[in-house]
């Protein structure tokens, strides 16, 4: 009976002899392959580049919550019934601004 390790050398020897003799019967059996004609030149676009400004921007995700706020109250109730004004123009002071039903 033959000993493991001398089994498993002779089939690891084996496949080594049967790998070189396909290496050697296919290989060096054949001629070079003549070589191709060179391909022609492929067209390409191109362009100049350009001197522009380059503007960096960087985006956060985050929360932002104030310093300190303020509760804005009437001092008098009722509904605005009229605007005097069209946003952004300037009122001086003593303008009317609303009108409100009282």
């Amino acid at each position: 009976m033959i000993r493991p390790g001398l089994r498993l050398k002779a089939i690891a020897v084996g496949c080594a002899v049967a790998v070189s003799v396909g290496v050697l019967f296919f290989g060096c059996d054949r001629q070079a392959a003549p070589t191709a004609a060179p391909a022609p030149p492929v067209e390409v676009t191109v362009s100049q580049p350009l001197k522009r400004e380059v503007t960096e921007t960087i985006e956060y995700t985050g929360t932002t919550s104030p310093t300190e706020s303020v509760e804005v109250r009437p001092r008098v109730g009722g509904f605005v019934q009229h605007v005097h004004f069209k946003a952004p123009t300037k009122v001086k002071q003593g303008d009317l601004l609303f009108t409100i039903d009282a």
